[in-house]
């Protein structure tokens, strides 16, 4: 989630890019395994790819190995990841003949969002536009939370179908709708202050979004 770019390119092979080209490339494994109720491997899968999102921008500082390649890869990687888990438990039950354990609707909030927020930038470099690569505040948060709650969908899809019955299953649903709600109502707000970001650049270049920093 981490993305910054170095002046001195020092090119665009290097273990932080690495990571994030291996956690895009595990998006698809990740579908599958949810799409066929695999919820254990599922959720390890998700967790390591979490921690290497978190490890590929640290690496980026400490290593100085920042590149433009890796900054807009990585919220790709990010997104991909996102869509990954929610799309499938939004749209496959849990079990036969049982609801999917996430709401369609707020699936399709998370995918609009992300849809606009793509859209408007590819819309304003093509009418050649700056565009900040460097993400809002309220977006980082946004990302952060969809993660946890992406977590916790996973990990509850896992202890619905093995361990319902289990005391903790409830406290993990809890969890699970505590998250989920906190990403759904962050997911809304970073869409409106992107849609503004956008607006002020298309009406006077990318100096007047400092005030909805």
């Amino acid at each position: 989630m981490v993305s910054a770019v170095n002046g001195s390119q020092r090119g665009n092979f290097n273990l932080p890019n690495a990571l994030t080209v291996a956690r895009a490339a595990s998006v698809p494994l990740l579908v599958v395994l949810l799409c066929r109720r695999s919820y254990e491997i599922a959720f390890w899968l998700f967790v390591a790819m979490a921690v290497s999102d978190l490890f590929d921008g640290l690496l980026a500082r400490l290593l100085d190995s920042r590149t433009d390649f890796g900054a807009n890869l990585d919220p790709l990687a990010d997104k991909l990841t996102q869509l990954g888990a929610f799309l499938p438990l939004a749209l496959v039950p849990l079990e036969e003949n049982a609801r999917p354990l996430i709401p369609l609707w707020i699936a399709l909030v998370i995918v609009a969002r992300d849809l606009m927020i793509t859209g408007g930038i590819v819309y304003l470099r093509k009418i050649g536009r700056p565009v900040p690569i460097d993400p809002l505040w309220i977006g980082k948060v946004c990302t952060n939370f969809q993660f946890y709650a992406a977590s916790s969908a996973i990990l509850l899809a896992y202890l619905s179908t093995v361990a319902a019955d289990w005391p903790g299953t409830d406290y993990a649903r809890a969890l699970f709708w505590t998250l989920i709600t906190v990403a759904v109502a962050l997911t809304v707000w970073s869409g409106v202050k992107y849609f503004i970001r956008g607006l002020l650049i298309l009406r006077g270049g990318d100096r007047e979004t400092d005030e909805i920093q």
